[in-house]
C-alpha cells in the first residue's frame, strides 16, 4: 500500500515527547506498513525545534525511510488558494499549514494532526487526535 497518511508536526512533537503513547504504537504500525509520508515543511518545523544536533540527526534518520511528498508549483498555488479562501471568510491559517494541506490533498493523503486550524481548509481530509 502506498503512503496515504501525512503526519503533521504537532503529532510528531507529541509522540517524541511521549505525550501520545497510544498514538506512538499506532504510528509505528503505520510506518512499518509504509503508509506514512512526510513533507519538507513538517521536517523543517520538527528539526527547528530540536536543539541538540545529534538528536536532529537521529530524527532525520528515523524519518529517512518515509515517503517524501514533493512540493512543486501546483502545491504552492493550491496553498495560496487555500489561504485566500480562508482569509476571504474572515479567518486565517498559517501559510506553512496551507503548504502541508496542499501536499496532502494533491497526494490523496489524510492529514493526521493535533491542530484544529486544519479543519478550516475546505476539501482536506483531516483526522484530529
Amino acid at each position: 500500500m502506498a503512503a496515504d497518511l501525512l503526519v503533521d508536526t504537532s503529532v510528531w512533537i507529541d509522540v517524541l515527547r511521549g505525550a501520545l503513547p497510544a498514538s506512538e504504537a499506532s504510528l509505528a504500525r503505520l510506518i512499518r506498513a509504509r503508509r506514512v509520508a512526510v513533507v519538507g515543511q513538517v521536517v523543517a518545523e520538527l528539526i527547528q525545534g530540536i536543539r541538540d544536533l545529534r538528536e536532529q540527526d537521529a530524527q532525520l534518520a528515523r524519518m529517512a525511510g518515509l515517503a517524501w511528498l514533493e512540493t512543486d508549483r501546483r502545491t504552492w498555488v493550491l496553498a495560496g488558494q487555500l489561504s485566500a479562501r480562508v482569509r476571504f471568510s474572515g479567518r486565517t491559517v498559517k501559510l506553512g499549514d496551507c503548504v502541508i494541506a496542499a501536499a496532502a490533498m494533491l497526494n490523496h493523503c489524510k492529514l493526521l494532526t493535533r491542530d484544529a486550524d486544519f479543519l478550516r481548509l475546505p476539501g482536506l481530509n483531516v483526522e484530529l487526535i
